[in-house]
Formats: structure tokens, C-alpha cells, sequence
């Protein structure tokens, strides 16, 4: 919110596609968990955590590659 104040729309522009990354790795969470249940089965608690985790990186990854394209 600091960068918005100052007037650096870029920055915060940044910062908000990741929060919101961030935000939908639920959404992700889902289809990837389910995507695993359907072709290898239930996974067990180490699976399910990394799954869960991948989720998360696959977002943040996503949305960093769009921060650097937009900005470059």
C-alpha cells in the first residue's frame, strides 16, 4: 500500500497480482488435488502437503512471469 501512496502504480500493481495469486491458490489447491485423485488415487499426507504447497508456487509463478512481462 506504501508504493500506491507514493505514486508508484508499478510497484503496487506488482504487489497486488501476487497477493491475489496468493488468494486463488485455493482454487489451484482444488483442481490439482483433484486432477491427482482421479489419475493416481487418494494421496497420502506428504503428497497432499506438497500438492497443496505446488499449488501455491504454480501461482506465484504464473503471476510473477505476468509482473516481469508487464513490465518489461
Amino acid at each position: 500500500m506504501a508504493h500506491c501512496r507514493t505514486a508508484d502504480v508499478i510497484r503496487h500493481r506488482a504487489w497486488m497480482t501476487r497477493g491475489y495469486a496468493i488468494g486463488l491458490g485455493a482454487g489451484t489447491q482444488m483442481l490439482i488435488l483433484m486432477v491427482w485423485e482421479m489419475i493416481i488415487g487418494q494421496p497420502s499426507e506428504l503428497s497432499h502437503d506438497l500438492l497443496m504447497g505446488a499449488a501455491w508456487v504454480i501461482n506465484l509463478a504464473v503471476a510473477e512471469w505476468a509482473v516481469r512481462r508487464a513490465t518489461h
